[in-house]
């Protein structure tokens, strides 16, 4: 990273790979059909194409993410009530496991964690899937906001 930094600054061109197979069909071949690339590239590529979804990214500009931990400091900062909606379908990206990382580390005395039977991407707009999760927040936020 270090060294690419150093070549743009010499006036060398962005690197920006690709962070998703262009298309489905590729990215069921390259990531052994995995959940999480496969729906993924669906979203990202088919379901909302927009110019800024997140499919590149400049890679001289990782460097903070690296080593960036979005559980730091759960301990300490989450200690409202929360509730997490995770997916049962385990995919590559690790969000099931960090829905069962961030309740077990939230400082919050009242915790809730939904498991329902989707995948991570079938949450965001899946009508079935939304709905079910609706109907798990909805009470909950009802009785803690």
């Amino acid at each position: 990273m270090a060294a690419q930094r150093t070549a743009e600054v010499r006036g060398a061109e962005l690197l920006v790979p690709e962070l998703l197979p262009k298309d489905v069909e590729t990215a069921k071949q390259v990531s052994n059909n995995d959940y999480d690339v496969v729906e993924a590239t669906d979203y990202y590529r088919n379901r909302i194409p927009m110019a800024n979804a997140p499919v590149s990214s400049v890679f001289s500009r990782n460097a903070a993410a690296v080593s960036w931990n979005a559980l730091d400091g759960a301990e300490t900062l989450l200690t409202n009530p929360i509730m997490v909606v995770i997916g049962d379908k385990i995919g590559a990206f690790g969000s099931h496991r960090f829905g069962h990382d961030i309740i077990r580390r939230a400082a919050a005395k009242e915790k809730e964690l939904v498991i329902l039977p989707f995948s991570h991407y079938e949450l965001y707009d899946l009508p079935e899937a939304t709905s079910q999760a609706l109907e798990r927040i909805i009470p909950f936020f009802g009785k803690h906001l």
